[in-house]
């Protein structure tokens, strides 16, 4: 909820957020087109609403036309401000424009290479990083997962 509505109020800013779960992408997508319903007036004056600008991608948009458009032209394309995606483009791509990147995953190598997707092409161009805060449950679900692997 907390970066849901830093997203919505953020203005004109472009987003590119990495969930690494399709179906949790298309929830976010949705959460992030309906949460004009919740804000004052004041906020939608200010923000309009997200609805129709939320773009997901996952294995299966390779084929899409506005995202091979956007892998081609390294950006965001004028009707998207926000581009959630699995891992799928973790690698090889780049973005630039970017003003937010979102990364939600637990393993090092992964948040690296989602970090380096947004690009930067001098001093004054910026990017705010957000990283998912993990709770105990989700570190003891990593670590057990780790330990199986290890022991198979």
């Amino acid at each position: 909820k907390e970066l849901t509505d830093i997203i919505i109020n953020s203005g004109d800013d472009s987003w590119l957020i990495f969930i690494d779960n399709k179906d949790e992408c298309k929830r976010f997508k949705g959460r992030l087109e309906s949460g004009n319903e919740r804000r004052t007036e004041e906020d939608k004056t200010n923000s309009p609403s997200l609805k129709g600008k939320v773009f997901t991608v996952n294995a299966e948009s390779k084929n899409n036309d506005k995202y091979k458009k956007m892998i081609f032209n390294e950006s965001l394309d004028s009707e998207t401000r926000v581009l959630i995606a699995t891992s799928v483009i973790d690698n090889g791509v780049s973005f630039r424009g970017i003003n937010n990147s979102v990364v939600s995953d637990i393993s090092k190598v992964k948040c690296l290479q989602m970090v380096g997707r947004g690009r930067v092409d001098n001093n004054v161009d910026k990017i705010t990083l957000y990283i998912k805060r993990f709770n105990e449950e989700e570190i003891e679900n990593k670590i057990a997962d780790l330990m199986e692997f290890i022991r198979n």
